[in-house]
């Protein structure tokens, strides 16, 4: 393993630490920092009476140069939009759902620049803009 390659699971390993003091369990690829994977994010009162959605990121190779492009979350939501559709983890349970930062920055050290924290806060926003509900995906 490079030099490079120990930083930037370095790095991932203290976003997950951060992750879990907010979210509880959290999981992630410790070999390859290939996905993260939150199992309790809490869901807008929308999606009531679920209270709950797993959030599962899946990191590119050069994260975090590159922000994540892939977010998926539990497939029962119900979301009627093109927003949240079945794509690469839906054989493994999971929805992939259209929130990304629109800006990232990941400046060093890490807690000063983009990171898995705003990676959650914008499915938070996502989730809080689309609405569950009856219909065609």
């Amino acid at each position: 393993m490079t030099q490079q390659q120990d930083r930037r699971l370095q790095r991932i390993y203290e976003e997950v630490l951060t992750l879990s003091r907010r979210f509880g369990r959290v999981d992630w690829d410790d070999e390859d920092g290939r996905w993260v994977l939150i199992y309790t994010l809490d869901l807008p009162s929308q999606y009531k009476p679920k209270e709950f959605t797993a959030c599962l990121i899946d990191l590119p190779p050069d994260y975090p140069e590159t922000q994540p492009s892939g977010t998926y979350v539990d497939p029962d939501l119900d979301i009627t939009s093109g927003h949240y559709y079945n794509r690469s983890y839906s054989d493994k349970g999971y929805t992939w759902i259209c929130a990304h930062p629109q800006t990232w920055d990941p400046a060093y050290p890490w807690p000063q620049g983009d990171n898995l924290i705003t990676v959650v806060a914008s499915v938070m926003q996502q989730l809080n803009l689309l609405k569950p509900g009856k219909g065609q995906r």
